[in-house]
């Protein structure tokens, strides 16, 4: 019997991805308030769900307690867009709605779905970060490619918040043989404006942004038994990026 997988924002640019991806060897659950339209295979299998409500959450996932074999995935986030905004007008709502989809959602999923996890003594957790889990936005990328914009501080601060749940869930659910760990990609190349990329390519090292499948062969890896003792860790696929 295939494993399941549980992707969250799986109808996003990254999480359907992903859930093409791992469908091939697992059956994947998308997880999503709005699904796009596009037809699905067989091994995958949709859900209209708010990630940030803990009752919707049980409601809607109740059926996995009844599968011995799970994997996480809490790829949902709120990216800040660019927009020609003054300079650091940082909004509270918009902090409070990305800190729900990007830090009460994991908590909420992961509470929900560790308990099978633990039981069976089976499963992996993966967070999708960012290399502004580790560094502060550069905000000379934007000069002359967004008119006053200015990458927000709701993003960079809750990738870095997002380190510090991964390690308490790891150290929590450890001796459970549950692994939690952290993929955090520098920018993925999705059609960005030819000079934002020229300048994003003149501060990583190996000079190219990350790609999709860049992502999925990490956390492949990661959910993985060929990655057993590894848990707790934030790891960067960023082409050197934070080493500079």
């Amino acid at each position: 019997m295939r494993e399941t997988l549980v992707i969250t924002g799986g109808s996003g640019f990254l999480g359907s991805y992903l859930c093409e991806k791992f469908s091939k060897e697992y059956f994947v659950i998308s997880i999503d308030l709005i699904h796009n339209s596009k037809r699905l295979n067989k091994n995958i299998k949709r859900i209209t769900c708010d990630i940030t409500n803990e009752k919707d959450v049980i409601k809607k996932l109740s059926f996995l307690k009844k599968i011995k074999k799970i994997h996480l995935i809490n790829n949902a986030a709120i990216d800040s867009v660019p927009l020609s905004t003054p300079k650091l007008k940082n909004r509270n709502s918009s902090m409070m709605r990305q800190f729900k989809v990007s830090l009460e959602g994991p908590r909420i999923l992961i509470n929900v779905l560790s308990e099978n996890m633990c039981k069976n003594k089976f499963g992996s957790i993966i967070n999708i970060g960012s290399d502004l889990s580790v560094i502060a936005p550069n905000q000379e990328i934007y000069v002359g490619v967004y008119k006053n914009f200015t990458k927000s501080l709701d993003y960079s601060v809750i990738k870095h918040a997002l380190v510090g749940l991964t390690k308490y869930y790891a150290s929590l659910l450890a001796k459970f043989n549950v692994k939690v760990n952290m993929v955090s990609p520098a920018p993925i190349l999705n059609k960005q404006k030819k000079k934002l990329v020229l300048n994003i390519k003149r501060q990583i090292p190996m000079g190219k942004l990350t790609e999709k499948n860049d992502v999925f062969n990490l956390i492949y890896f990661l959910i993985s038994q060929k990655s057993n003792f590894i848990t707790g860790q934030n790891i960067l696929i960023d082409g050197g990026r934070t080493i500079i």
